[in-house]
């Protein structure tokens, strides 16, 4: 039996990129039942830019505007919510994912059960043969990190196990989903857009529960710090790192 996918897209001020994002999930070679764009009040023409690929999905696509900027990890616990898919793909609106993404991790996910957590190779858009992340790895320190991050791609082609996955393109089983949250709560809100991912890697593997790297599953990340921006968000991001 086919095992149904949805994939869940929060944006904000993202109409640069999220036509191009789109359009790479509806060329999945994997049917998905259900794609949710969750808005937080964007003020560009985010809208607009959905509802011209909107065609592609047909009533599979949900767009659902949020009267206030809610964050990143609420805003996706709002889309978990929405249905009881067996797999969820979170993404973000400024990644590309090859056209076998969901088919290679749905198909690594269902071949280890243990498996809660899955992600391919990101690369950076702005140099395809740069790694942007192949998962997150925490030091002795507990400081976590994008795995291979600024590395060449060459270097991450072997696939394995990883402490957890970036919410970038982080594919997680329902099971999971339902086995760690917190009254409710997949991600803990309160990290707000920062670190949550970190925060599941965590308690996922409390719970016994696995994250793996597919080095064939490609994607690409525009990754969106600006160093204008990186001085004004130090101190919140770091109180979320802490």
């Amino acid at each position: 039996m086919i095992k149904s996918v949805s994939v869940h897209i929060v944006t904000y001020n993202s109409e640069e990129d999220i036509k191009e994002c789109l359009k790479a999930v509806s060329m999945q070679s994997y049917p998905l039942q259900a794609v949710v764009v969750i808005d937080n009040q964007s003020k560009d023409h985010t809208k607009d830019k959905v509802k011209e690929v909107a065609h592609l999905f047909g009533s599979k696509l949900k767009f659902i505007p949020n009267v206030q900027n809610v964050g990143f990890a609420p805003g996706h616990n709002q889309a978990i919510a929405l249905n009881d898919t067996d797999y969820v793909l979170v993404l973000n609106p400024d990644v590309t994912i090859g056209s076998d993404y969901v088919e290679r991790l749905v198909a690594v996910m269902e071949h280890n059960q243990h498996i809660g957590s899955a992600t391919g190779q990101l690369l950076r858009k702005a140099n395809r043969e740069m790694i942007d992340s192949t998962g997150i790895v925490m030091n002795s320190a507990r400081r976590a990190f994008d795995r291979g991050a600024g590395e060449p791609s060459v270097l991450w082609s072997e696939s394995g196990k990883v402490f957890g996955v970036s919410g970038a393109a982080a594919m997680y089983s329902r099971r999971m989903i339902n086995d760690i949250a917190l009254n409710g709560e997949f991600y803990d809100d309160s990290f707000f857009a920062y670190k949550e991912d970190v925060d599941v890697a965590w308690r996922a593997a409390l719970l016994g529960w696995e994250a793996y790297y597919d080095a064939r599953a490609i994607a690409y990340h525009e990754r969106g710090w600006k160093e204008a921006s990186r001085t004004s968000q130090t101190l919140f991001v770091r109180r979320l790192s802490y």
